[in-house]
């Protein structure tokens, strides 16, 4: 049985501790401590996240904050939820490539059969341009978008010029080496568990599974949720604010599609929780020995706002008293934080530029342009 609720990240974390504590709750008529009793305090529930911060921040929360036991409550991603099923249904690890070395390989492998003239052969000794090209067949695979897909009579008329002719060859031959070595890449793996949800014993042992914390999934992602819903309880919790009941604000439009897939399924199972202040008028102060732990804070509080409150980096903007000290602190915290950020723009005067010639080092993380046209693709799909 699938349940969807939707609405801000407090209100949903909140929703979350009430659940898992109704959950724990010793059954009337019972022992305390018997067999019984125990039991059903005991029966495995998971909480699924798209990171593992999300859900170190979760386990923190419910635990301190909330003033939960967690006993028997796995804490998994969607990816590795899906990887524990199919070992648990007996699939080998071995079979299970998901990690980007394996995949790397393989796909270098799947250019060495490509014909020789063939424009994307030479990319298998080009490190940068091989991991953008490993972007590209990653966002193909999460929308599945397979090589039978791009033979769409749709897609006809402007196959060439786009350069879906240059692509399909090599996801050809792509899925040729992966059933040739009987290996599940990460988003084959996610397709394969939801594939064997609804007849799994071990999944069925769980009395409860929170989806938490993902607004706009792939369509294997969004399979995996429902197929969730067939097989055990599953609550399906997306972070969005709304206009009116039933309508996202605009700024969260995007999600749409996942989310008028999650209601058709959950029905009348579907609750909207309102932002519970709103205005939030009262601002937070910290305190910090010195200006370089006085940023490493601000890094830490930023990470946490995006990882757990839905803003984006661009949403944020920090106050200094002055810039050139500020800037300084700034590169050291927030590069160790894994936080992006900008310092004012800067002008540049290209008048006397002497070179158009790019250096490999700025090349390498760019994608060809060619290889632009996966993501293109699978997001009209």
């Amino acid at each position: 049985m699938l349940n969807l609720v939707v609405g801000p990240f407090p209100s949903l974390e909140r929703d979350l501790a009430e659940q898992l504590r109704k959950l724990r709750t010793p059954l009337q008529g019972v022992e305390p401590g018997s067999a019984e009793a125990l039991m059903h305090l005991l029966k495995p529930a998971a909480v699924l996240a798209p990171s593992r911060r999300l859900l170190s921040h979760l386990q923190r929360a419910l635990a301190k904050d909330h003033g939960l036991a967690l006993a028997n409550v796995s804490f998994e991603t969607f990816q590795s939820f899906a990887r524990r099923l199919l070992i648990e249904e007996g699939i080998p690890a071995a079979n299970l490539a998901e990690f980007p070395a394996i995949e790397e390989r393989i796909v270098e492998r799947a250019l060495e059969r490509l014909p020789k003239k063939h424009p994307l052969k030479d990319l298998a000794g080009t490190p940068g341009l091989l991991g953008s090209l490993l972007s590209t067949i990653r966002d193909l695979d999460e929308s599945k978008v397979g090589s039978a897909v791009l033979d769409d009579p749709q897609l006809k008329a402007f196959k060439g010029g786009g350069g879906l002719e240059v692509i399909q060859p090599l996801l050809e031959e792509l899925e040729n080496e992966r059933k040739q070595l009987k290996l599940l890449n990460r988003a084959g793996i996610v397709a394969a568990a939801a594939n064997l949800a609804k007849e799994s014993e071990w999944l069925k042992a769980h009395v409860a599974i929170y989806h938490y914390g993902a607004y706009d999934l792939t369509q294997h992602q969004l399979d995996w949720a429902l197929a969730l819903g067939e097989a055990t309880e599953t609550t399906v919790y997306v972070p969005s604010e709304m206009e009116q009941k039933g309508r996202l604000k605009p700024v969260y439009r995007f999600a749409d599609p996942t989310l008028a897939q999650l209601r058709m399924k959950a029905g009348e199972r579907e609750r909207w929780l309102a932002d519970p202040d709103p205005m939030n008028p009262d601002p937070e102060a910290i305190e910090a020995g010195d200006p370089a732990e006085e940023f490493d804070l601000i890094a830490e509080h930023i990470r946490d706002l995006v990882e757990t409150k839905d803003l984006k980096p661009t949403d944020i903007v920090v106050v200094a008293r002055g810039l050139e000290t500020a800037l300084t602190h700034a590169a050291s915290s927030f590069t160790r934080a894994g936080v992006p950020w900008e310092s004012p723009p800067l002008w540049v005067d290209s008048t006397n530029l002497s070179g158009w010639e790019a250096s490999y080092d700025l090349v390498k993380t760019m994608r060809a342009s060619v290889l632009v046209l996966g993501p293109l693709v699978a997001r009209e799909r």
